[in-house]
């Protein structure tokens, strides 16, 4: 996996030298919304994940803002195993800035290249209006409301231009 940059947003794929850098960026407002528990549970999660990157199964990236070289957040495209490929967060500070748009061009180009797929998918709480607005800002179509683990969800469809 290589390193990608636009001119604001620099994703490097995951790596246990920014384990910390995203524990601590990853704070209760971001798990609150994604219904992450404890940091324990993002740590396991995270071990997870780069075990998945060593087998080259996931697509996962942490997210620096460029000129200042500070972590921001982090964006995956899973495979297609999960009901919702993306995964992805900002520190609140970054919100509305354009870094997770920057981010999802980005990835979304680099994931359509080498996997050849057509499309990914993602899904949101449909109280969360905020992420909602934002996916769509950026492309993603509405294919239907589901079920989710927590509430109802919008599951939305990425596809290749």
């Amino acid at each position: 996996m290589e390193v990608l940059y636009n001119d604001h947003v620099l994703l490097r794929p995951l790596s246990y030298a920014y384990v910390f850098p995203y524990l601590v960026s990853f704070v209760s407002q971001v798990r609150d919304i994604l219904h992450v528990p404890d940091l324990e549970a993002e740590y396991r999660y995270l071990s997870n994940r780069l075990l998945c990157q060593k087998e080259q199964t996931i697509f996962f990236y942490c997210i620096f803002e460029k000129t200042t070289d500070i972590f921001v957040g982090a964006i995956e495209i899973r495979g297609a195993e999960f009901p919702g490929q993306l995964y992805t967060w900002l520190h609140p500070d970054y919100w509305g800035q354009c870094y997770f748009q920057e981010a999802l061009r980005l990835l979304s180009a680099y994931y359509f290249l080498v996997t050849q797929e057509a499309y990914f998918t993602a899904r949101v709480d449909t109280d969360n209006l905020r992420s909602y607005y934002a996916l769509k800002k950026v492309g993603f179509a509405d294919y239907a409301i589901v079920e989710g683990p927590y509430a109802k969800q919008y599951e939305l469809l990425f596809v290749m231009i």
